[in-house]
């Protein structure tokens, strides 16, 4: 828990669903433990059952690594665990019979997890391949004790045998090995998501400083002044164009109050215009676009006539950010 904390300040679904698995089976073991001092129904039947419910949501975790658990994968492993507790718990039956088929149907929640982990060349890594190996190998000895109960006709947990005792160590190590990959595993899969998304972000800082450059590249271009105004009135950008009508440079106007640019006559018309229309906007009604002929300054002391066509700028809150004007 405080390797994969450290790793993820938020636990994700499959993270804790994983966590509660363990603790399940954990719990599980002790009540089978206690087979000598409890009834069967609680120590074999109900702990088994709580052990088969932790394989399914252990092996839905596993599968989360590799696939989106889509709908038909939680059919299938919903199914899966019916047929196993319906089989679990049919009056009458022998507890060998019990664990030795059981142990044939329970490979069905690991299988697919370990064959996605070592066979998916695209994210082949050693750690997929070890933990889809070791998922491999406990199936193996789940099979193999369930074909040696089968064979044997009996099987009980308190007397000592060199399978059972393999099998046990086998599940120790299984249920350890498990965990501890499971989370170095997600950490993988969490630096994997942010190198992509460094990638990704990069890719889009990019396309935008490209399509910025080629935005500036057509404005600057352009025969007429393009400039931009923040609702005080300043001038946040002017394009270079404007040094051909004026006479000053891009960075001499932007120094400029809007007043400045304008002669006397031309002045008190912007004016009242531009501060109707910021009434409007203040009042939460859409910037008004203008449209007519102002007398501008020039750098000679001279002055020139020219059409001007304003617009108001939105950000994606629909907030009134800036005038446009040409």
């Amino acid at each position: 828990l405080l390797l994969f904390f450290d790793t993820q300040k938020r636990a994700q679904l499959f993270d804790v669903l994983f966590m509660a698995s363990m603790a399940l089976q954990s719990a599980a073991w002790v009540l089978i433990s206690l087979r000598e001092t409890a009834p069967d129904v609680i120590s074999f039947s109900i702990g088994n059952s709580i052990i088969l419910v932790g394989f399914c949501i252990e092996g839905i975790c596993l599968l989360s690594l590799e696939r989106l658990v889509k709908r038909h994968w939680r059919q299938f492993y919903a199914a899966v665990l019916i047929i196993l507790l319906v089989f679990w718990w049919i009056p009458g039956l022998s507890h060998y019979i019990r664990l030795g088929i059981g142990a044939f149907i329970v490979p069905f929640f690991f299988g697919f997890p370990a064959l996605f982990l070592i066979s998916t060349e695209s994210r082949s890594t050693p750690l997929r391949k070890f933990l889809g190996g070791t998922i491999l190998v406990y199936i193996f000895a789940t099979v193999f004790r369930g074909a040696f109960i089968l064979m044997a006709e009996s099987y009980s947990l308190t007397i000592p045998h060199h399978y059972q005792i393999l099998f046990m160590l086998t599940q120790v190590a299984f249920m350890v090995l498990a965990s501890t990959g499971y989370i170095l595993l997600r950490k993988e899969c969490i630096c994997e998501n942010l190198q992509r998304d460094i990638e990704r972000r990069k890719q889009v800082e990019d396309f935008l400083r490209k399509s910025e450059e080629l935005h500036r590249l057509l404005v600057e271009s352009a025969g007429d002044v393009i400039w931009a105004m923040d609702p005080s009135g300043r001038f946040t950008y002017v394009s270079k164009s404007v040094e051909k009508i004026r006479g000053y440079t891009a960075a001499e106007v932007l120094q400029q109050s809007f007043e400045e640019t304008l002669a006397p006559a031309s002045q008190e018309i912007a004016t009242k215009e531009l501060n109707m229309r910021l009434d409007e906007v203040r009042k939460g009604r859409r910037y008004t676009p203008y449209s007519g002929e102002l007398e501008q300054t020039c750098k000679d002391g001279s002055t020139v006539w020219t059409e001007v066509v304003t617009s108001g700028i939105y950000n994606e809150k629909e907030e009134f950010v800036a005038i446009l004007g040409i």
